[in-house]
């Protein structure tokens, strides 16, 4: 395997960015933009794992599961049980469509 540095590679990219697109400069500065959004990300993720430390060891005790047919009003519910205040924790992200977990005979 053919090592090469960071700092070559983002020169060669550089090069043929300018070369082809004739911009010379905003390269630079969409790089600067990305790193500093990838520093706050990485900044809240460790303010995250910080804080949040309890819930992240924490075990659900009774999950709910909906479970329906498309257009019946899952979504609907879901969405009622979000805006509760106490039911705040609950996010789209933890809902798993019944078509990824089904085959289709």
């Amino acid at each position: 395997m053919i090592k090469i540095s960071l700092y070559k590679r983002l020169l060669t990219v550089y090069g043929i960015i300018g070369k082809t697109f004739g911009s010379w400069f905003s390269p630079i500065i969409t790089g600067l933009l990305l790193l500093i959004l990838r520093t706050v990300v990485l900044i809240g993720s460790i303010i995250d794992y910080i804080c949040f430390s309890k819930i992240r060891k924490g075990k659900i005790s009774n999950p709910i599961l909906i479970v329906g047919n498309p257009r019946s009003g899952t979504t609907f519910l879901h969405h009622y049980n979000f805006s509760q205040v106490r039911n705040r924790f609950t996010a789209m992200a933890n809902v798993i469509p019944i078509c990824c977990v089904t085959k289709n005979y």
